[in-house]
């Protein structure tokens, strides 16, 4: 079964180790690693061909807690599966337990999960002063390469900056961070979560400026073509001008076209 597994060979692992099962020779601990291995093959299979649905990630629990019941280690990628299957059943309380685990035990592309982790504490309602200081511990693992993580990373923290009412910590936060976005790729994706912040803290006409240099540069396939064209549209709404509402609006369209 490790073979077809590692082969990715996922449905004729699924089919021998189900057919494992019903051999009425062995017993129930002899099965638990059978069921350690299909837990393993439904959830790669699932993954693989998005077969995303509350009963099989049902299947993968109940596979890893039999094998578990008789005392079979799990590893880091055993316990993201885990978690993976509860997510599936809308149990995002038990899936970040389980992600956590997989975190604590060193699982690969760990800083993956934590940012997948993030998320679910967002969903689940973690305080925002709870969630400010897992940002704040995130970011400081995050490897240098990994610049799109540190970005999400970024925008997240002005939103809870801005809910904790501490949005000046938000500008110390851009400039300590400018330097590894000036020549990156991502650098017109940085200059957004600037022009964000001078919207979040009223200063529309030079959020505005800010915005449209950055529209000049990017191409219209871009995503930050479509984030800036929808902040600008609301920076422009807050001008009050008469005219203005039609060109936000034009705005808009754009980036729903």
């Amino acid at each position: 079964l490790d073979v077809l597994i590692s082969g990715g060979v996922y449905d004729r692992a699924i089919r021998t180790g189900d057919a494992l099962l019903l051999r009425e020779e062995y017993t129930d601990a002899q099965r638990a690693p059978v069921h350690l291995r299909l837990a393993r093959a439904r959830c790669g299979e699932a993954q693989r061909d998005r077969l995303i649905a509350g009963h099989i990630g049902r299947q993968i629990a109940e596979h890893y807690r039999y094998a578990a019941s008789y005392g079979l280690a799990l590893t880091a990628a055993d316990l993201a599966n885990m978690g993976q299957a509860f997510e599936w059943q809308q149990r995002f309380a038990d899936a970040l337990e389980h992600y956590e685990k997989a975190i604590a035990r060193g699982i690969e592309r760990r800083s993956d999960l934590r940012k997948h982790a993030l998320t679910l504490h967002r969903r689940l309602g973690t305080p925002a002063e709870d969630l400010n200081q897992l940002l704040d511990s995130f970011m400081a693992e995050i490897e240098d390469h990994r610049l799109d993580l540190r970005l999400w990373a970024i925008e997240q923290k002005l939103d809870v900056l801005e809910e904790l009412g501490r949005l000046d910590e938000a500008s110390t936060l851009l400039v300590r961070n400018a330097d590894r976005f000036r020549d990156s790729d991502l650098r017109d994706s940085f200059n957004y979560i600037e022009a964000l912040l001078l919207q979040k803290t009223g200063n529309y006409e030079e959020a505005e400026t800010y915005l449209r240099m950055i529209r000049n540069r990017v191409g219209l396939d871009d995503e930050a073509e479509a984030k800036t064209g929808w902040l600008l549209g609301r920076v422009i709404l807050n001008d009050g001008g008469p005219q203005r509402p039609l060109e936000a609006l034009s705005f808009f369209r754009d980036v729903v076209d």
